[in-house]
């Protein structure tokens, strides 16, 4: 049996967890014990393009949106990953 391997993009910028996060593309947490770190891990498949388009400043969002994810993302980093709502890390 053949066992498929999902491609996971993981990063710990929060800013781009952010905005990956308020265009609703889905993620999980970890967090790195030694250093007290978060990582955001999404499927790599649904965030390359998005990704390229963050990085050349070509991405648009609405800031109202995209400040609440950071708030969002950011609390969920200084509680170890645990959160709940619009986009707590179940979706």
């Amino acid at each position: 049996m053949e066992q498929l391997t999902k491609l996971v993009y993981e990063t710990c910028d929060l800013y781009l967890a952010a905005y990956l996060a308020a265009i609703n593309c889905h993620y999980t947490t970890k967090q790195d014990l030694k250093t007290n770190r978060m990582y955001w891990q999404f499927d790599l498949t649904q965030v390359r393009e998005k990704k390229m388009d963050y990085f050349s400043h070509k991405a648009s969002i609405d800031a109202v949106t995209y400040a609440d994810s950071i708030k969002c993302l950011k609390s969920m980093a200084m509680t170890g990953g645990k959160l709940e709502g619009k986009y707590s890390k179940e979706g």
